[in-house]
């Protein structure tokens, strides 16, 4: 009985914590890591000059090297200095790899691999639904190979 109780005031703690982080989370103006890094990531796959920018020839847009590439995101990984949390807007450098695509006809030009520095925002936003993460690039990101 004992081991029950301990039990089920763990289980309520964690329940309690795990609530409070994600009001915490949301409302102070500092970021995790993988935030940014998906906003880098989503980058050259929704546009066609960073893709092509990234993978030195023509590429509509660059997916995932390691899973198939229409339905995945490139791997962003960060190279700037902040280590635990980002600031809401700011600088960030991130090397970018992944496989340039073109849609018709259904192409793989190879991995793209590139370093990308670029200024973001990051803000939560309610939509009138659920809050969400709105990221938005300040300018054109520059891309070197």
């Amino acid at each position: 009985m004992k081991f029950a109780a301990i039990g089920f005031g763990t289980l309520i703690l964690i329940v309690v914590l795990y609530v409070g982080s994600a009001i915490v989370r949301k409302s102070v103006p500092y970021f995790f890591p993988g935030d940014v890094e998906g906003l880098a990531a989503s980058g050259p796959y929704n546009s066609e000059r960073m893709a092509t920018e990234l993978c030195g020839t023509k590429a509509d847009y660059v997916g995932a090297h390691d899973r198939d590439p229409e339905t995945a995101l490139p791997r962003a990984t960060l190279v700037s200095w902040w280590p635990l949390l980002y600031p809401a807007e700011g600088t960030a450098t991130v090397r970018i790899k992944g496989a340039g695509l073109i849609r018709a006809p259904r192409t793989i030009t190879g991995t793209c691999e590139g370093t990308m520095t670029f200024r973001y925002r990051l803000k939560w936003v309610d939509n009138g639904r659920a809050v969400v993460l709105e990221s938005e690039f300040l300018d054109s990101p520059k891309i070197t190979r």
